[in-house]
């Protein structure tokens, strides 16, 4: 049996309370033609005070902390609990400061913040959040992108950016929309999704429904047996208008997660992708002119099979040769690398990546060689060690690093653009 749940459950809060937008009929009718035109609903801006005398730190340390400890912290103050740890703390006991592990969780500081993970979750394992640990929390959020966007960075969110959306004239003629998912990462280029739209009443073109789900896991230029499978989980639909987010009420498909290897269809359809079951979902409160998103709880790419797609001998000596290098620091630099900044080092292994062995005269670079290949294919190594780039990966080629962790003479330099440089050519002999 589906188990159900609260269509956003802390955001429809009553009793003066902060909601995301829920169209009534008044609104609806304001929408139609002729009809009188209801008050736009106020921006969320304008609903929540964001206290201005104190910076985003200061807020949570003394607003948000002690009304989340309070009841998730049950939970969530462990690296392993019951549920996920976004609240353990970054520094040893006595202190407890979560901070730096919460800003950094994944889908919580996002472009929109009524849509952070954090407050979305509603009725889980655990209690819901009250009305003041939603305010406050949300409050605080909103500080936290206003003072990143100050900075110029771009928070990562699991969202595919609103757009547009072109109605089919019927079902016997469907017209359908493919939205790339490399919108969200890059990584996920040639990925998208699919689907069939239609207007409720084809009269007035109100309400909408989407039929023909379907998930395209695509890659141009893709190698014989090259592997990149993607996982997602939880796809909610959510209308815009003026700015405002409008959630499926119904979280039509909460409980609906699947891995989908490169090129994969369903059994018997070939070439039609993956159905996201039941591949429908019905939003009567779209109206035209209102704009489309689509976010996930996660949406990620699953870690490569060691052995499927080993490296030729030529990727082997090219990456040994002039890639290596770069990735771990040789004797005397005091450089940090991503072999030894407590991140693929032996111990760490962060994604299961281990370059220590380049730190090792004549050691085995294969099987690292395999995973970095994958990645690069993706561009993800580019992206994450981009100086100027918005990813939020430890180490990148700044100023510091400016050696590369490579001992030459002259050093090089800007380390970025030659450590690209690798990665292209490296990248063109596969």
């Amino acid at each position: 049996m589906k188990s159900v749940r609260p269509a956003f459950s802390l955001a429809a809060l009553g009793g003066g309370g902060l909601a995301l937008a829920t169209l009534s009929a008044g609104l609806l009718a304001g929408c139609l033609p002729d009809a009188p035109k209801a008050p736009t609903p106020p921006k969320m801006e304008e609903t929540i005070s964001i206290e201005g005398t104190l910076s985003a730190r200061q807020m949570f340390d003394t607003q948000v902390k002690p009304l989340l400890q309070s009841t998730c912290g049950a939970c969530h103050s462990l690296e392993v609990g019951v549920g996920p740890g976004f609240l353990r703390s970054a520094t040893p006991a006595p202190d407890y400061d979560p901070y730096p592990i919460i800003t950094t969780w994944n889908n919580f500081i996002v472009t929109e913040p009524e849509l952070s993970a954090l407050v979305t979750k509603g009725q889980h394992e655990g209690p819901a959040m009250t009305m003041s640990q939603y305010d406050t929390t949300l409050a605080w959020l909103k500080k936290e992108k206003r003072e990143r966007d100050s900075f110029t960075v771009t928070p990562f969110s699991l969202q595919l950016p609103p757009f547009g959306i072109t109605m089919s004239p019927s079902k016997t003629s469907p017209i359908y929309n493919k939205i790339p998912l490399d919108r969200i990462d890059p990584a996920f280029v040639g990925a998208y999704i699919q689907f069939v739209a239609l207007p409720l009443n084809s009269t007035t073109g109100t309400g909408l429904e989407i039929s023909d789900l379907r998930f395209f896991n695509r890659k141009p230029g893709a190698s014989a047996n090259e592997q990149r499978s993607i996982f997602f989980k939880n796809p909610l639909f959510v209308l815009w208008r003026a700015g405002v987010p409008y959630p499926d009420p119904a979280q039509s498909f909460f409980g609906f997660e699947r891995t989908i290897k490169l090129n994969q269809d369903d059994v018997g359809s070939p070439g039609n992708g993956v159905l996201i079951i039941p591949g429908i979902v019905v939003l009567d409160q779209y109206r035209t002119g209102y704009s489309l998103s689509i976010v996930f709880d996660k949406i990620e790419l699953v870690k490569p099979v060691l052995g499927g797609d080993p490296c030729t001998a030529g990727q082997l000596t090219y990456f040994t040769n002039n890639v290596a290098r770069y990735l771990g620091a040789k004797t005397g630099m005091t450089a940090a690398s991503c072999a030894q900044a407590t991140c693929h080092d032996t111990t760490s292994k962060v994604a299961e990546i281990d370059m220590s062995p380049t730190l090792m005269t004549g050691a085995n670079l294969g099987p690292l060689c395999e995973q970095l290949k994958f990645y690069n294919n993706l561009g993800v190594i580019t992206k994450n060690t981009d100086p100027n780039g918005g990813a939020s990966h430890p180490f990148k080629w700044t100023t510091a690093n400016n050696r590369c962790g490579v001992l030459s003479s002259p050093p090089e330099n800007p380390c970025f653009d030659n450590f690209k440089t690798k990665l292209d050519t490296w990248k063109a002999t596969q």
